[in-house]
């Protein structure tokens, strides 16, 4: 870019041939809130400086090396750049692996037509597989927070394909014994049932490391896996449909049937009540309401979303929609307990020991708004 002098002023189209962008670039950047003009004309035509040219160096170069233009505005707000940078220096190594394989397999299938009259088939069938393999891991990243990428990252360098096919020998044979389990009928509550939740958790945990944020990422793209692309799914099923597990050769393929899940969900249900809930709370809990009650359920989802979208808002944890989002969590407390001690204790329990939940309920920012506007005032009885 043309170096400005110190007093000088320049319109759109000037300013963007001495940088070397375009003047639509300008325009997004400014409408974007990422550049905006230092001063404008009597008339109101943008007039660009010496500052600008500053702030435009540090747009190209995060952009360069592979930030988006979101990214790069939460970056010159004050995000923390260091952790940033570990970040996308650990995805463009990432992703340079990846060229890496599929250049190694384009060189092999050019050894191999070398020697032969016509195409070799699997040859070029590797080359596709590898490339697939580069497209199917990218786009899982928004399912995963910044934390979450940067564990998974390190976690990677772990991982190796005989580890993947002894953790997919196991899994197979965990969810064959669920199948096994549940058209037997076995008792939830059972040490033979919650044995199998208790493998379930640590076979989970082998991927996870133990790390919430990842585990909450993964969740996320388990729950969207209507949208996977055809190729990632296979690349995750496939082993299991080669082990023996026949509803991953479906059409819309699973690890479990119908009643697997269920008795899966049960066993679960078991162990988590049976930490927290006295033998009262859990024959109340049994019977399908409170905490398991689809409807509730939906609620405590929706009211999550509206917290997450809050706090990404940044809206003030004493305003109305704050009071509003307090009001609805302390109806559907109320709710879950109906009023009942034994629940309200178990309850109480499970809240101090939150840190050790499988799962994050909401994301640090969420919870730290729902804290900030709980402590803002408790609301109302008229309001409840």
């Amino acid at each position: 870019m043309s170096p400005l002098t110190s007093q000088a002023q320049y319109r759109p189209s000037e300013f963007a041939r001495l940088a070397g962008v375009t003047v639509r670039a300008l325009h997004h950047y400014d409408q974007l809130g990422l550049l905006k003009p230092s001063s404008r004309t009597a008339a109101g035509y943008r007039l660009y400086g010496p500052p600008d040219i500053a702030r435009l160096q540090q747009i190209v170069t995060l952009k360069f090396i592979g930030f988006s233009l979101r990214e790069i505005k939460r970056l010159l707000a004050g995000a923390d750049l260091r952790a940033a940078l570990s970040l996308q220096r650990n995805t463009l190594g990432q992703k340079r692996r990846r060229l890496d394989l599929a250049i190694a397999a384009i060189a092999q299938a050019e050894r191999v037509l070398s020697h032969r009259a016509g195409p070799n088939w699997e040859a070029f069938a590797k080359i596709i597989e590898v490339i697939q393999m580069q497209a199917n891991t990218d786009w899982t990243k928004k399912y995963y927070n910044a934390a979450a990428q940067k564990l998974l990252a390190k976690r990677q360098k772990l991982w190796s394909p005989k580890l993947q096919a002894e953790s997919q020998t196991k899994w197979a044979a965990l969810l064959k014994q669920i199948e096994q389990a549940a058209r037997n009928k076995v008792e939830p509550a059972s040490p033979e049932a919650q044995a199998l939740a208790e493998r379930h958790e640590q076979l989970i945990e082998s991927f996870t490391g133990g790390h919430a944020s990842i585990r909450q990422g993964l969740a996320e793209l388990w729950k969207d896996r209507a949208h996977w692309p055809a190729a990632f799914k296979r690349q995750v099923f496939e082993p299991f449909s080669r082990r023996g597990i026949r509803t991953a050769r479906r059409a819309d393929p699973a690890f479990l049937t119908e009643p697997g899940r269920k008795f899966l969900e049960a066993a679960f249900r078991a162990r988590w009540t049976s930490k927290y809930f006295n033998h009262e709370a859990r024959e109340i809990l049994s019977d399908g309401h409170g905490l398991w009650s689809p409807e509730l359920q939906s609620q405590w989802t929706a009211l999550r979303k509206d917290i997450e979208t809050a706090a990404q808002k940044g809206m003030d944890p004493a305003g109305p929609t704050a009071r509003a989002l307090t009001r609805r969590h302390a109806k559907l407390m109320e709710s879950l307990t109906g009023g009942n001690a034994s629940l309200r204790e178990g309850l109480a329990r499970v809240w101090k020991d939150r840190a050790n939940w499988p799962t994050e309920f909401l994301s640090k920012a969420g919870g730290a708004f729902l804290k900030a506007a709980l402590k803002a005032g408790k609301p109302r009885k008229d309001e409840v």
